[in-house]
């Protein structure tokens, strides 16, 4: 059985946010939010990246603020309210495998492929 269809190809990671949504990444870079109720997606990203999204993570202060780590070797931060990028750091190297922000939303993590946390 199909679990969802985004009409966008190059689907690459989903992470469940609820028991209803899901965050979508594309091999383009893009990100989207698929809604299983409604069987739709509720917004999306005109790329951004310019490689694949591995990880995202929202803020624990903000659900608004959703960070995004790719193969680009750049975090980016959304703001979902309007499906803009907000925020690009660049400090870390290297593919960029993960994402995750403090207990406290005052720091962010990134680990790369060379096992190097940022």
């Amino acid at each position: 059985a199909t679990l969802l269809k985004t009409g966008k190809a190059g689907f690459h990671a989903m992470h469940f946010i609820n028991g209803r949504q899901a965050l979508c990444g594309f091999k383009d870079g893009a990100v989207a939010l698929y809604d299983f109720k409604r069987e739709q997606i509720e917004w999306s990203t005109e790329g951004g990246h310019t490689e694949t999204i591995f990880d995202c993570a929202f803020k624990n202060s903000d659900p608004n603020i959703l960070a995004t780590a790719s193969y680009d070797s750049t975090i980016r931060l959304w703001d979902v309210r309007n499906n803009k990028c907000v925020e690009k750091l660049q400090k870390a190297r290297g593919v960029l495998y993960s994402v995750t922000w403090s207990p406290d939303s005052t720091k962010l993590a990134t680990s790369n492929s060379q096992g190097t946390v940022f």
